[in-house]
């Protein structure tokens, strides 16, 4: 039996009891991403100039942030590709892939999708990628969730404390 593994993409869905809009701005708000998924975020507009943190991105804007990675904060830099101001975004990411963000309603739940494609298939990719990043995503729009519904950040904050999947 041979199974056939498209391993240039992932996806992963989760169901969060919040109001569509309110998961769009926690997506594309610089001070909502603080407090759910990246240690710092800014946005520069197409047009130039730095958002303001409470204001979201658009389609063409700029991105820097730190991310946090195996407990240490990596910076990065790349483009809004789609905000279509409701319930799509999609950025670049890492090695030349990008993340689109789907926040649909299903069955009654709002369900945020989201897919990184793009990834290269090479054996070291296919573990950093659908091992790795698939895990780490797994646990932000876990944290996403509790934070959206409980007010809580489930990131470790203890930098001694490593390998830890909220790190």
């Amino acid at each position: 039996m041979t199974i056939d593994y498209d391993w240039t993409k992932f996806m992963c869905r989760i169901t969060i009891n919040s109001p569509i809009e309110k998961i769009y701005e926690a997506w594309t708000k610089a001070a909502l991403l603080e407090k759910w998924f990246l240690p710092e975020a800014v946005f520069i507009a197409a047009a130039g100039g730095i958002r303001n943190k409470d204001e979201s991105f658009t389609k063409g804007d700029n991105y820097q942030w730190c991310r946090k990675i195996e407990g240490k904060n990596q910076k990065e830099a790349g483009t809004i590709l789609e905000a279509n101001g409701r319930d799509q975004v999609q950025f670049e990411f890492t090695a030349d892939s990008f993340v689109t963000v789907m926040i649909k309603s299903e069955a009654g739940e709002n369900v945020v999708e989201l897919w990184e494609e793009n990834l290269p298939r090479s054996d070291t990719s296919k573990f950093m990628y659908h091992l790795k990043e698939l895990q780490q995503w797994t646990f932000y729009l876990s944290n996403l969730k509790c934070f959206l519904e409980c007010g809580l950040d489930l990131r470790n904050k203890n930098p001694e404390l490593e390998n830890l999947i909220n790190n």
